[in-house]
């Protein structure tokens, strides 16, 4: 929150205290409202919920309430910081596919509805983002190799047939990958450099569903692998725990990306 002292760039020109949860939607929707009317231009809005559970009614109410905004989830992670269990694969989807769409900068009309835990958490820089988000249109000469190397980086798993979110296979010039986030598997068929269609499919029966003229795609988790970011570990963990690593699975899990 902002108090209007001079440490804060930013002072909200209303406040509203009391709201129940019930009236919440209604009256963000309408200071949105009022909100597009006076100025068009304005960046993002944010509605911080206390909880998971409210930042999902909430999202659900502005979707319809607002029909016309662009309503971004940002959830928490489903773990604790630090703990060998990793976080749900939908929820740093979700985070992900946030991420790259408010690093376009296009950030007009949406509304990013989070929850205090999932603020607090240190995530990547919006550079970092606009980085390594890539967005692929039927006719540019790509190539295969160049996709092949973002999914690798990204966290993706290389695998004979695709059937989950996080994996992604090769043959000849067709590349199979299934993103982040997404309802179903994309196939990019390529001629050459040249990519000349890209197709979503059933994983289960491998049959083109629809055809699409450009797919967004985005790392499946918040800590991208690069051989710079591993450096930086390496040197980070042994200065910080010893150079006796050989038994160490964390180290070699991340030596190997």
């Amino acid at each position: 929150m902002a108090d209007g002292s001079d440490d804060f760039s930013l002072t909200p020109s209303t406040y509203l205290c009391g709201v129940p949860d019930g009236m919440q939607p209604i009256v963000v929707s309408q200071q949105l409202a009022q909100l597009q009317q006076d100025a068009p231009d304005a960046p993002a809005a944010v509605f911080v919920a206390r909880d998971g559970r409210r930042m999902q009614k909430m999202a659900e109410h502005l979707r319809h309430l607002c029909p016309n905004h662009d309503v971004l989830l940002f959830p928490a992670w489903d773990c604790l910081p630090y703990d060998r269990v990793s976080p749900n694969v939908g929820v740093l989807a979700e985070r992900m596919t946030t991420l790259a769409q408010l690093a376009t900068g296009k950030n007009a009309g949406k509304i990013v509805v989070t929850a205090v835990n999932a603020i607090v958490q240190k995530t990547l820089p919006p550079e970092l983002v606009q980085q390594f988000a890539l967005f692929f249109k039927v006719g540019e000469n790509i190539g295969t190799e160049k996709l092949i190397e973002w999914a690798s980086i990204n966290g993706y798993l290389r695998v004979p047939t695709v059937r989950e979110e996080g994996e992604f296979a090769v043959r000849g010039g067709l590349v199979d990958l299934y993103p982040a986030g997404a309802e179903a598997p994309l196939r990019f068929d390529f001629f050459g450099a040249s990519l000349e269609t890209i197709r979503t499919f059933d994983p289960e029966t491998q049959r083109t569903l629809a055809q699409q003229k450009s797919a967004a795609l985005v790392p499946m988790s918040e800590v991208v692998l690069t051989p710079d970011a591993i450096s930086t570990f390496r040197r980070a963990y042994t200065r910080q725990f010893g150079g006796d690593t050989a038994n160490d699975p964390l180290y070699a899990a991340i030596s190997a990306g």
